[in-house]
């Protein structure tokens, strides 16, 4: 992107990373998804750790959001002059309408319906095995602790 001169292109960049949006990129996309969980995914105690794992996971899905919401706002900015011979660049306001918001959140509903109803009917997870590892562990905590 920064060899050549293209119109637009350039200005989409230095907006992302120089402008309005700098924030969010380099605070939503690097820190939060990249940066944090990769220190909690190569540090073994938070590795090992389900809750930490699971955390690390989250801010990677994060800042891939992120990276589209960033990228699809930063092209909705610029404005370029399509008259011949004329490579004016204009930059805009821009906010979402409730209609993109709720649409959005529609997507994700509808990934989180199709993710869980996967994991119902789709046999993800065992529920035989994880039944008789909690009646194990129930009956290893109901039984008197001895004392020599």
């Amino acid at each position: 992107m920064t060899y050549t001169y293209q119109p637009g292109r350039t200005e989409g960049l230095q907006l992302l990373t120089r402008g309005p949006l700098s924030f969010n990129f380099w605070a939503g996309e690097i820190l939060l998804g990249i940066v944090a969980p990769m220190v909690l995914l190569l540090y073994r105690p938070t590795r090992t750790s389900k809750l930490w794992r699971m955390l690390a996971l989250i801010l990677v899905v994060g800042g891939v959001v992120a990276y589209r919401w960033d990228t699809n706002i930063s092209d909705l900015m610029i404005v370029l002059s399509y008259l011949p011979g004329e490579s004016i660049v204009g930059y805009t306001h821009y906010f979402p309408s409730l209609i993109e918001v709720l649409s959005g959140a529609g997507v994700v509903g509808y990934g989180l319906l199709a993710f869980s109803l996967g994991v119902r009917y789709l046999k993800v997870v065992d529920r035989q095995e994880a039944e008789e590892k909690v009646d194990v562990r129930e009956k290893r905590l109901a039984e008197p602790a001895t004392t020599d």
